[in-house]
């Protein structure tokens, strides 16, 4: 056990270590004068390169040691780095990337071909002896003869130095300073399997806390504001342990360094990534859900939003784009967006492609708003690109995105102008296990949805009901919305005389969306808001994709929690009556 702790914290270590070596080395290409980031890198091979000898990971050790004695001979200009030597490099970490995987993995990972590779490249750069061109490290860099020739003449003068040590007194040490205090870091690191089972026991004590809240007040004639200590106390707990488990998306966004300089490369474009809000939090799952529909974002701002060199210039603007990824706080939301300064979006390209491949009409997509046609972009198999290279033109990309956004109950929206260039955020929930959710009821019945999703309220008055096809309509807003009477789409037959206390009568319309679709649900009454830890639904009840999970109320009662994204798609696929 000792041992697999030993690893598990290796791995936590050199996996992060690996991750910054990448964000180095980009920083390191920009301008390969700079001395900080080299440093940086040294040091993270030397210790990847010692731990893994310890723990006997020799593939590890291999790799990382002859990187530690290049980095090495670059720290004393004996190699210069060049576009090549960047390659190899950034080649050699993924190489070190795929062999830390693979000690949990067990996988077989070759790297003997890319090791002698660089061995090679290694070997002729010694034999080329650049001449040193800083002063200040001209005697860094002398031969290897002469650094010996001082370590050996430093070795000989250790006669004279354990007898002058010796004639320090018993009273001088114990009067010294002391020079090895032990301290400790601010941070521990936990298991994520160690935070979901606290966040577990937080939700079982909120919903005890509920259950108390709603009989203790019958019971003992107490009101509720006497439990309110106790609902200050639990609802801290829940949060603090939901703080536990988020992490700055700029573990994320450091990795797109690398994104865009290969995609810059492939498109043969100049192009400077700017970071903003890299300190932001949000829950570590939710991250590494959006993880891949953030690189296609990026690589489609790349190849299809920037425009060349020649263009940029010709309107007037700087060879080299711009792309930008910030984070930042909304409500009880986090918004992720990707922005480029390029072309901006072809409103009038995409409604020609839509006619085009006969998604519409010609009389529709002239009336369709802007904003829906832009929503397009995110339907499967739609590019609006006029060939197809290794980066784009494939129609894969950004219906990922959209169900990525969906999973984590998120939606995702455009903003975009002609030669200004566009955005595209993600409007993301802060935790995917603290939900805020808005209850209903449907007779007896009471139900949650998502409060992200909810637009509005509204009165369903008969006059603004109207019926179309086999299904209704709403007029709300000057919209018209898809009615849909979740009582007949839950096909729920209950006697009305068993509820005495519920008037059915007051039916009311409660307006959700999704970043495509918008629909009025009809229900029978609305309860209140609050936050939940969401429970997963037996296998049975998973099967059903109306529901996403379950939360039990004060009253014992459990209360299904509606999946918003497969109800509006599955309302869209039929008809409703």
């Amino acid at each position: 056990m000792e041992q697999e702790a030993l690893l598990d914290l290796f791995l936590q270590e050199a996996q992060a270590q690996q991750g910054e070596i990448e964000q180095l080395l980009t920083e390191l290409e920009q301008d390969p004068q700079q001395h900080a980031p080299l440093e940086a890198i040294f040091r993270y091979m030397h210790t990847i390169k010692a731990n893994a000898f310890a723990l006997d990971l020799k593939p590890i050790g291999e790799l990382t040691h002859l990187l530690e004695d290049i980095f090495n001979e670059i720290r004393k200009n004996a190699i210069v780095l060049d576009a090549s030597w960047f390659s190899e490099l950034l080649s050699a970490n993924d190489k070190l990337g795929e062999l830390l995987n693979a000690v949990r993995t067990q996988e077989k990972i070759n790297y003997k071909g890319l090791l002698t590779k660089i061995k090679v490249k290694y070997n002729k750069a010694q034999q080329q002896h650049p001449i040193l061109s800083s002063p200040k490290n001209t005697e860094e860099a002398k031969p290897k003869e002469q650094e010996r020739t001082k370590d050996d003449t430093a070795t000989s003068q250790k006669t004279e130095a354990p007898a002058r040590e010796s004639l320090q007194t018993t009273e001088d040490i114990e009067n010294a300073a002391p020079t090895n205090n032990i301290q400790f870091h601010d941070t521990v690191q936990i298991p994520v399997q160690k935070l979901d089972a606290l966040l577990n026991l937080a939700g079982e004590i909120g919903i005890e806390r509920d259950r108390i809240l709603t009989i203790a007040p019958q019971k003992e004639r107490l009101d509720k504001k006497d439990f309110h200590q106790l609902h200050r106390l639990t609802s801290e707990l829940q949060h603090s342990v939901i703080q536990a488990r988020l992490v700055k998306v700029g573990i994320l966004f450091q990795k797109f360094h690398r994104v865009v300089r290969e995609v810059a490369l492939a498109e043969n474009k100049k192009v400077k990534l700017i970071l903003e809000g890299t300190d932001i939090e949000i829950d570590r799952n939710i991250l590494q859900v959006i993880s891949d529909s953030m690189v296609h974002l990026v690589r489609n701002a790349v190849s299809h939003g920037l425009e060349d060199a020649p263009e940029r210039s010709a309107k007037g603007k700087r060879p080299e784009g711009i792309i930008t990824l910030s984070a930042y706080n909304e409500k009880e939301k986090v918004i992720i967006a990707v922005k480029d300064d390029g072309r901006g979006i072809n409103e009038a390209k995409i409604r020609e492609k839509l006619i085009d491949r006969k998604w519409f009409s010609q009389t529709e997509v002239s009336n369709m708003p802007r904003h829906e046609i832009f929503q397009q972009l995110f339907e499967p198999g739609f590019s609006s690109a006029d060939t197809i290279t290794e980066i784009s033109g494939r129609g894969v990309g950004l219906d990922v995105v959209k169900n990525a956004v969906d999973v984590v109950g998120g939606k995702v929206s455009i903003l975009t102008e002609e030669d200004k260039g566009t955005t595209f955020q993600m409007h993301l929930p802060v935790s995917m296990m603290l939900k805020p959710v808005l209850f209903f009821g449907i007779d007896a019945q009471t139900y949650g949805i998502p409060l992200m999703y909810v637009e509005g309220v509204c009165a369903l008055a008969k006059q603004e009901i109207f019926t179309v096809g086999t299904g209704e309509i709403i007029h709300y807003q000057n919209q018209n919305i898809p009615l849909l009477d979740l009582k007949k789409y839950f096909e729920l037959d209950t006697d009305a005389q068993a509820l005495p206390d519920i008037d059915l009568r007051e039916e009311v319309g409660l307006i959700i969306a999704d970043t495509s679709r918008k629909v009025c649900l009809k229900i029978h009454r609305l309860l209140n808001q609050k936050e939940i830890i969401e429970k997963q639904l037996p296998p049975v009840i998973h099967a059903i994709p109306l529901f996403s999970g379950a939360t039990i109320l004060g009253t014992g009662q459990v209360c299904l929690i509606l999946d918003v994204i497969n109800l509006l798609r599955n309302h869209k696929n039929k008809s409703i009556t």
